[in-house]
């Protein structure tokens, strides 16, 4: 918002950003049979102060309180549903509160842990592994922004990907975790090209390519 209202709203962007309102974190339940769109079964949403030391409590507690009030408005039928998320739920907190209430997810990874069973980062440890197998990914083209800044052209491409799987501790501090996690690598990528990789942490067993 840029009229009147948003002095009262919260910090959006940059410090030369105008702007002010509401940041949201949406819940959506998902058909998986058919791809359709139940509904939207929460939504938290808070403003950011501009001083991030005046925040009251940490933003990443979204992923808990939401997952927390899904769990009591589904009820029993929780145990149906497979909470896929982004790499920003790549939470300690988030993954053990699904662990200990038994629910289902999956969750794209960003950190690295090391693996208390062979002591290597997450990535690391899954390559060392015998591969399940691996599939072909049509990657479509797309106008990219390198890390300078510059803009560039991502051509279209197949991809050829392997399979690792494996169930894993991880640790923090006394705290500890098993589950299982996925990496999906491309093969042999044209130059230039960033690979393709998909690391996944989830409560699903993957033994099997299929």
């Amino acid at each position: 918002y840029k009229h009147q209202a948003a002095s009262e709203l919260g910090k959006l962007g940059q410090e030369s950003d105008k702007s002010r309102g509401f940041w949201v974190h949406s819940n959506l339940l998902l058909d998986a049979r058919t791809q359709q769109t139940v509904g939207l079964i929460h939504q938290e949403w808070w403003m950011r102060p501009d001083n991030p030391e005046d925040a009251d409590v940490k933003e990443s507690g979204k992923w808990v309180d939401s997952s927390a009030l899904c769990r009591l408005r589904l009820g029993k039928l929780i145990s149906q549903v497979i909470n896929v998320c982004d790499r920003e739920a790549d939470i300690f907190d988030y993954l053990m509160d699904k662990i200990d209430h038994q629910e289902r997810f999956i969750v794209r990874a960003k950190n690295m842990r090391k693996v208390e069973e062979s002591g290597l980062p997450l990535d690391e440890h899954l390559r060392r592994l015998s591969p399940l197998g691996g599939y072909e990914l049509y990657i479509p083209q797309k106008g990219m922004v390198d890390k300078r800044g510059k803009r560039k052209n991502r051509p279209a491409r197949k991809a050829r990907l392997q399979i690792y799987s494996d169930k894993v501790t991880l640790n923090r501090g006394s705290q500890s975790l098993t589950l299982n996690v996925l990496l999906a690598e491309e093969v042999d990528p044209p130059q230039n090209a960033e690979p393709v990789s998909w690391s996944l942490l989830t409560s699903e067993p993957v033994t099997t390519l299929d």
